[in-house]
């Protein structure tokens, strides 16, 4: 674990705390207790995955005994509501782009979901179409922060930007971080 405990390291040299990690979970209970090992050796609060239907007892498991919150992102709303009645420790990470791009109304699906939610991951997207640039799609997201202003969420909106940019990745999170700024700072 030392190796996860440098990255730590370098990124509190540099003033910044992992509050997640993202991670691909793996088949075995070793691999999925080694990922919450790492998590904790970053110093992350949370690990956010996609929980396959066959892996969510094991990932419960390693919850429990970890102690440590798991951010399902999910295709399948159905799946992970049954997902979350499973442990204590199971929240949501939903991201308002892929909402949309299935065809479900973000707004609303954060409405009643907000308080079993981890984090948000905020991109925009056609309906029923691809990712687009920050308010050019129907992903809500105006509304959706101003939503989640209003009820002072206590998690992370993490930036999501996959769309084919114009300029380089850094500068299209930096607009796309300007623009989410942009409403819950005016609204």
């Amino acid at each position: 674990m030392s190796y996860f405990e440098s990255i730590r390291s370098t990124f509190e040299k540099q003033g910044l705390r992992i509050k997640s990690y993202s991670a691909r979970l793996g088949n075995s209970e070793a691999e999925i207790d080694r990922l919450f090992l790492m998590a904790k050796a970053m110093g992350a609060d949370s690990i956010v995955a996609r929980v396959p239907g066959q892996l969510t007892s094991m990932v419960a498991a390693a919850a429990e005994k970890h102690r440590m919150i798991v951010g399902i992102q999910f295709s399948d709303v159905n799946e992970v509501q049954r997902q979350l009645a499973i442990s204590r420790y199971f929240r949501i990470d939903p991201d308002i782009g892929d909402l949309t791009k299935a065809k479900i109304d973000s707004l609303q699906f954060v409405k009643a979901n907000y308080m079993s939610m981890c984090a948000i991951d905020l991109k925009d997207a056609v309906l029923g179409g691809p990712s687009v640039p920050f308010g050019e799609g129907a992903a809500q997201m105006r509304e959706v922060l101003q939503f989640l202003k209003e009820k002072q969420v206590p998690f992370t909106a993490y930036v999501d930007c996959d769309y084919p940019g114009t300029g380089r990745s850094v500068e299209e999170v930096e607009k796309c971080v300007s623009y989410a700024r942009g409403i819950i700072r005016h609204e």
